[in-house]
């Protein structure tokens, strides 16, 4: 009989796909039981994945909105008031983006899990010096739209 416990706890060290067949191979678990174990791991994934889909939608609305308000305010001429509501507006849909980017990379990180856990502190500090790599190019050459793919490559590894 398997210990669910154990299992569970190695899967969470060194991932389920890895764990399961190597229960399998030693004998630890039937094929029956992998089939099940498999299945869950599946469904925990199904909910992950539906979850990032959701994140994703706001994602999309927070950018649809603060489209419309640049794309209403570029076309403004003449003279703009010292309080400005659409530029709070806006500046409060920043902050509403970088809090739903945050939440997609956690349920990201998620899906990472069940793959690969220990290298989820790894691809933690990848991310943050891949951010930073790149705020650093665009602040030495002034250049504020710069797009520089190469500072994220070591994320797809």
């Amino acid at each position: 009989m398997v210990d669910v416990r154990k299992l569970q706890a190695k899967m969470m060290k060194e991932g389920a796909f890895v764990t399961l067949e190597q229960a399998r191979i030693k004998g630890e678990i039937t094929p029956d039981e992998t089939g099940r174990f498999l299945a869950q791991v599946f469904e925990w994934l199904e909910e992950i994945v539906q979850e990032g889909k959701k994140e994703t939608k706001r994602l999309e609305q927070v950018l649809g909105r603060m489209e419309a308000l640049a794309r209403r305010q570029k076309q403004r001429r003449g003279p703009v008031p010292l309080v400005h509501h659409e530029t709070d507006a806006f500046e409060n849909e920043v902050h509403t983006l970088l809090g739903w980017v945050a939440s997609l990379y956690e349920t990201q990180l998620k899906i990472y899990s069940f793959i690969n856990p220990q290298d989820v502190p790894e691809k933690l500090r990848q991310m943050a010096s891949a951010q930073f790599n790149l705020w650093s190019m665009r602040q030495a050459s002034g250049k504020l739209m710069r797009k520089d793919s190469s500072a994220f490559k070591e994320l797809m590894s």
